[in-house]
């Protein structure tokens, strides 16, 4: 073989190899955004919605996910409206979704995605889907009463097991499974409420009752739960009001279950922890 093109051989052989080796150590750009997204924060035209905004919308069993799956497709959950379509990867931190037809540019910094339309911002951060949460909270009140962590996303939710009944009568039994920080750092308990009557009755705290070592400070809570039927509920306060889970201490105030169709007050019932 002449040296020319030995010399042209060993090149070629070269450049395949390196080919090979940019493909085989090309980034998966689809785990970066995988996963379950909770929304946090949305602007639109100017106009902000903040995350304590959000807090109490899904205090009334409202909230907004996306669900984006490594095969490139996702769900959008608007209050129980579901919308799926695809996604597109662009780069470690960016990729495209087409929403309705129209694209959509989301960003990825760190556990928060950002999807910008025009004048429309809608902020996600990252977490554990509700089933996995409720079969968190249910593994951890049925253990013992030790603490326990759970992962959360890129987080770490502490969950302290109770367990306790604090109401059983023909109205409904209350139990509260555990105490623990939520994705967004308010601490608060975890509340299981079945439903004994024939009507159809939501949850709340009863205004101005509750305080948190002494200090006078009003938790989220409201669920409905239908005849028959129970249901899983975090109560939480607000972390300006309670920072962690060391105050959330000597917590007292009344809970109350009012009837969805005449809105009268059904019971009340004393909620000591």
């Amino acid at each position: 073989m002449k040296g020319k093109g030995r010399l042209a051989l060993v090149l070629a052989v070269a450049l395949a190899l390196c080919l090979a080796l940019v493909g085989c150590g090309k980034a998966d750009n689809t785990k970066a955004f995988a996963g379950y997204w909770k929304l946090t924060a949305m602007t639109e035209d100017g106009e902000s919605v903040s995350q304590d905004d959000l807090k109490l919308m899904e205090s009334f069993g409202m909230s907004v996910s996306l669900t984006v799956n490594e095969d490139k497709t996702y769900t959008f959950d608007l209050f129980g409206d579901k919308v799926s379509g695809s996604w597109e990867p662009k780069s470690a931190t960016e990729a495209t979704f087409t929403m309705e037809g129209e694209k959509v540019t989301g960003k990825l910094s760190g556990d928060t995605l950002t999807l910008t339309q025009g004048s429309s911002e809608l902020k996600f951060q990252k977490g554990e889907a509700p089933a996995s949460t409720a079969s968190t909270a249910s593994t951890a009140a049925t253990s013992t009463a030790a603490t326990s962590t759970a992962s959360s996303g890129g987080s770490t939710e502490q969950v302290i097991p109770i367990g306790q009944i604090i109401a059983d009568d023909d109205y409904c039994i209350i139990e509260v499974l555990d105490k623990k920080v939520d994705w967004a750092d308010d601490p608060g308990f975890t509340v299981k409420v079945a439903n004994k009557s024939d009507k159809e009755f939501y949850i709340t705290d009863k205004y101005d009752s509750f305080s948190v070592n002494g200090k006078m400070c009003s938790p989220y809570l409201y669920e409905t739960i239908k005849p028959g039927k129970y249901a899983e509920t975090f109560m939480w306060f607000d972390g300006s009001d309670v920072a962690n889970l060391d105050e959330l201490v000597d917590v007292e105030g009344v809970l109350e279950i009012i009837d969805t169709g005449s809105y009268d007050t059904l019971a009340e019932y004393e909620f000591n922890m």
